[in-house]
């Protein structure tokens, strides 16, 4: 089952990837290269909780884990800051 999620995760990085490059992006944010910062943002966050998760660290639910997870603040703030660069600079 961890493969299947760690493909998951990889999938998951090249659809914001294939996002950020659509030509309908454009429209929404003047400058939509900053959001290509999100996709290893999100790689390096998702691999992070699987490694956790297959050292047998993740006890609780992923998503009361991401709660109480520092790491997971920093990288919810950096994707936040890649999108307000590609909204307003």
């Amino acid at each position: 089952m961890g493969l299947l999620g760690v493909g998951s995760a990889f999938a998951a990085t090249l659809v914001i990837c294939l996002y950020a490059a659509s030509p309908a992006v454009v429209s929404l944010y003047p400058h939509p290269f900053y959001l290509m910062a999100i996709a290893p943002v999100v790689l390096f966050g998702l691999a992070r909780f699987w490694l956790q998760a297959w050292r047998g660290e993740l006890h609780n639910d992923p998503v009361v884990h991401a709660l109480k997870d520092r790491v997971s603040y920093l990288l919810i703030t950096l994707c936040a800051l890649a999108m307000a660069a590609a909204t307003y600079l």
